[in-house]
């Protein structure tokens, strides 16, 4: 425990480095780091009005009523937010097309993720960075991992060579990509709700604030971001690992009686039962779509996409087939 502390807290001071090494030049592989600095941007809260679909092994997106709007014609896609969405070409480089399906941002990226606050995560050789509208990097990349911002914070992952040991963790940048809360967690999730759940070195999961304080102590062996003011978690009950939903002060609100559980979107949320079925329930913990999926989603702007047969479709907050993959 003692040289593991002792790791931990060179990290922090290595940190120092990590700030230098953000200046403009080439990142590792061909992309052309243009480095500007953007200005904190709140989160576009417009829902999607496209949805990815699959149709003959390729990827496009329909609108609400079903009909296909981008033709299928990408090797993989993720959903729009803020106006754009990230697609995979031919070539297997992701890039960012418009609601027309023009590309917007050249696909020159090893992989891509939606833009959130006006920044999107991208990896650029096997490191991670984010890039703004204009598909400049505006964080280098430089980071094992970087999940969507959220209140101006994003958790990122920094692996760094100290005592001669390869040494990851967990914390949370600002949008210049320097450390607010230094990378002291073995895990952790993004800042909802002024809250944001984290796994402490040589213990388990619990929720801090902004200030670093712990709010709910690590008392839990998994758990998501707080979504609707309920946060899944995971503990042990009765001899098993069951999941739950928690409030702000730690308690159950949902007692823990799921095999697996997401989070909240829209007020609906996936979970898994015994069988390992997905299905809805609302946040009393009422099933309001049974469980007969093998796979579900979040709900984005009443619709969610969910599996059935080995195959995609969409339905909607009442469990109505709005679109299937033929």
């Amino acid at each position: 425990m003692q040289k593991q502390a002792f790791i931990l807290v060179c990290l922090v001071f290595a940190l120092a480095g990590c700030r230098k090494a953000a200046t403009p030049g080439k990142s590792t592989s061909s992309v052309e780091a243009k480095t500007k600095t953007t200005p904190y941007q709140p989160k576009d809260l417009t829902p999607p009005e496209l949805f990815p679909a699959r149709a003959k092994g390729k990827f496009g997106f329909i609108d609400k009523t079903g009909k296909m709007v981008v033709e299928p014609r990408y090797e993989k896609v993720l959903q729009f937010s803020e106006g754009m969405a990230p697609v995979q070409v031919a070539n297997q480089k992701w890039g960012y097309i418009d609601t027309e399906g023009k590309m917007k941002i050249e696909p020159i990226f090893n992989l891509a993720f939606p833009f959130s606050e006006g920044l999107a995560t991208v990896r650029a050789g096997d490191k991670f960075g984010c890039i703004n509208k204009a598909g400049e990097l505006v964080i280098q990349p430089k980071f094992s991992g970087i999940t969507p911002f959220t209140d101006g914070l994003a958790t990122a992952i920094l692996e760094q060579n100290v005592a001669g040991m390869m040494v990851r963790g967990w914390g949370f940048i600002k949008t210049d990509g320097i450390f607010v809360i230094p990378p002291v967690y073995d895990a952790a999730g993004v800042f909802r709700e002024g809250l944001a759940p984290v796994k402490v070195f040589g213990k388990k999961w619990g929720f801090i604030d902004v200030d670093r304080n712990i709010k709910i102590e690590p008392n839990f062996e998994q758990a998501n971001q707080f979504s609707g003011g309920l946060a899944s978690v995971e503990a042990s009950h009765e001899d098993r690992y069951l999941w739950g939903f928690i409030g702000h002060d730690g308690k159950y609100v949902i007692p823990p009686r799921f095999t697996l559980a997401r989070t909240f979107s829209e007020g609906l949320v996936g979970i898994q039962v015994e069988n390992e079925k997905w299905g809805f329930v609302d946040n009393t913990g009422k099933f309001v779509i049974k469980p007969e999926f093998a796979d579900v989603g979040q709900f984005h702007n009443g619709l969610v996409a969910v599996q059935l047969h080995n195959k995609q479709r969409y339905i909607d907050a009442k469990g109505k087939v709005v679109w299937e993959e033929k």
